[in-house]
């Protein structure tokens, strides 16, 4: 039983319950101003407007996911996954000239390359 709560939350967690829902504006600018905070490093006053948050009944982690988080669930093809690969070691080997054009021709089909391999 515990393990399908886990798996229910864990799914409801990528899948946005409030999709399409508005808050009023001051919660509105509340989570604004915690994504903000997040984006500045700003750990205390992120994690305050978090608590905050969660004491009004609201996730601000399911409300307003993070990138990483919706792309880094998400899953790609072999030849893809053979082109991180080559991003990966075109970095590794310093030939920044062949990461960057590889880097553009994964941007191009929509993947960002520094959230599936950071």
């Amino acid at each position: 039983r515990m393990q399908q709560v886990t798996d229910d939350w864990t799914e409801a967690k990528f899948t946005n319950i409030y999709a399409g829902q508005r808050f009023d504006p001051m919660i509105e600018a509340k989570l604004d101003s915690w994504v903000v905070a997040k984006r500045d490093k700003d750990f205390s006053t992120a994690d305050a407007i978090r608590s905050e948050l969660r004491g009004l009944g609201i996730d601000p982690d399911i409300v307003r996911p993070s990138d990483k988080a919706w792309q880094g669930s998400a899953q790609v093809d072999r030849a893809t996954e053979h082109t991180l690969d080559r991003w990966v070691q075109a970095k590794r080997g310093k030939d920044f000239a062949t990461a960057d054009a590889i880097r553009a021709e994964l941007r191009a089909i929509g993947v960002e390359p520094d959230i599936f391999r950071p």
